[in-house]
């Protein structure tokens, strides 16, 4: 089964949208008083930290956008896979700095 062209657009920059939705939704929502703990917390833009990568998807959009064989899309796949590492680093780093994380999670 192909999935066709357009509908690759379409589903590759959903996927994008929504990664960089959940932060801003995060942020939106300690900016409203709720905090995983249910405590009250102070701001942190921390949750934002993703949003640092958000040029890196620039250049796969437009490719995404332009290819003509779909074996181009394998240099797009290399590419999400960086994009990836960098966000997900940036999105764990922001959630342990905002106090998401919850104490001794980690042991």
């Amino acid at each position: 089964m192909q999935v066709g062209r357009r509908r690759t657009q379409a589903e590759y920059g959903a996927l994008l949208g929504v990664a960089y939705f959940v932060p801003a939704l995060l942020f939106l929502a300690f900016l409203g008083g709720w905090t995983p703990s249910g405590r009250g917390a102070p701001l942190t833009p921390f949750v934002l930290l993703p949003l640092v990568t958000l040029p890196m998807t620039s250049a796969l959009l437009a490719k995404v956008r332009s290819f003509e064989e779909p074996r181009e899309l394998n240099r797009v796949l290399a590419g999400t896979a960086r994009l990836s590492l960098a966000f997900g680093l940036l999105f764990g780093l922001g959630l342990a700095l905002s106090g998401f994380v919850p104490a001794g999670s980690g042991s």
